[in-house]
C-alpha cells in the first residue's frame, strides 16, 4: 500500500482536526514530510525481507547497536 505525500497531509489534517488539534502549515508538512519517509523506508525493508532473510537481520543488528548508544 503506498501514500502519497499529497494525501498524507489531508489524512493528517483531517485527523488532527478530529482531535481538535491545530498546527501551523508548516509544522504540518514537516510531519507529512517525515512519515512519508518512513512509509518508504518500511515498504523498503519489507521488501527485502520477503527476498532475503540475511539483510533483515543484520538490519536487527544494527538498530540494536544503535539502541546502546
Amino acid at each position: 500500500m503506498s501514500c502519497e505525500y499529497g494525501d498524507l497531509t489531508k489524512i493528517i489534517k483531517a485527523r488532527l482536526a478530529s482531535l481538535d488539534i491545530h498546527i501551523s502549515d508548516e509544522e504540518l508538512s514537516k510531519l507529512s514530510h517525515d512519515l512519508n519517509n518512513l512509509l518508504k523506508i518500511s515498504e523498503t525493508f519489507d521488501e527485502i525481507v520477503s527476498h532475503e532473510e540475511e539483510p533483515a537481520i543484520f538490519f536487527l543488528l544494527r538498530v540494536e547497536d544503535y539502541e546502546k548508544t
